[in-house]
């Protein structure tokens, strides 16, 4: 596929949810062949900085395509679901919508140092991770507010989409 002619539409497979070693490192190097054509054409990660766009991999060590330059084929009853239930969580009493920003993809050894994210928009209230379904060891993310902190997406195993406001 050219990539770099057409917008990907990003679709990966949960994957073998139990399955042996051999079968799980069968999947694992499929994927990774599946997605080599797509890692290759995707631009550095940027991050900002005082009001500039700054390029620096021992702050931010990541690939990112923004929303017009990719489609995701997350089924609808998947994100309702998420949505629903951020809303109950966060007791809301309106609607909650997600809208893509970008797919962000972390290679091994890749990472984004603490930060705080940039509003992109008045009525913004957060940041909505999802973590596609693929087999990955590491790449654990730590929410701090205030004294209180929480792990996420440590040592997943493909089990469909997970996923956790930030």
């Amino acid at each position: 596929t050219d990539y770099a002619k057409r917008p990907p539409n990003v679709q990966l497979s949960p994957g073998p949810y139990s399955a042996s070693e051999k079968h799980r490192a069968e999947w694992f190097d499929q994927q990774a062949a599946d997605l080599a054509g797509l890692v290759g054409v995707i631009p550095r990660a940027a991050f900002g900085k005082g009001g500039e766009t700054v390029y620096d991999a021992t702050i931010r060590d990541a690939l990112q395509l923004k929303s017009d330059k990719f489609e995701l084929s997350l089924p609808k009853t998947v994100m309702d679901g998420i949505l629903r239930e951020i809303k109950a969580k966060l007791d809301l009493r309106t609607d909650v919508v997600a809208e893509p920003y970008s797919l962000n993809v972390y290679q091994k050894g890749g990472k984004f140092a603490k930060h705080k994210d940039t509003p992109r928009g008045e009525d913004m209230m957060g940041t909505l991770v999802v973590c596609l379904p693929s087999w990955f060891t590491g790449g654990k993310m730590t929410v701090e507010l205030g004294e209180e902190s929480e792990t996420y997406f440590e040592n997943l195993e493909p089990r469909g989409y997970s996923w956790n406001p930030a």
